[in-house]
């Protein structure tokens, strides 16, 4: 396991946790509400995530989504996440 130390190639940082990390995203149920490069998406596959990609998800449409996925993390980048969408799901991460 690669902890407590600098990455030092480029799929060497998605291996490397923060010092005293215990925890694991495999398993995690992600939605990508926005615009997102295909690597950032393969590399949450590839740890293990379960991935949803709805980058024209907005308003009642990404309230509609979070609801239906139950995602643990939502991934947004300038998309506004209304109330609405924060009280469809018990999100870990936004």
């Amino acid at each position: 396991m690669l902890m407590n130390r600098a990455p030092t190639t480029k799929t060497d940082r998605f291996a490397a946790r923060p010092r005293g990390c215990t925890g694991s995203v495999a398993g995690m149920r992600v939605l990508v509400a926005d615009s997102f490069e295909s690597s950032g998406l393969d590399a949450l596959a590839e740890a293990g995530c379960t991935v949803t990609y709805r980058p024209q998800a907005k308003d009642q449409t990404l309230v509609d989504e979070v609801a239906a996925a139950a995602p643990d993390v939502l991934i947004v980048r300038s998309t506004k996440v209304p109330e609405a969408v924060l009280a469809a799901a018990p999100l870990k991460l936004v």
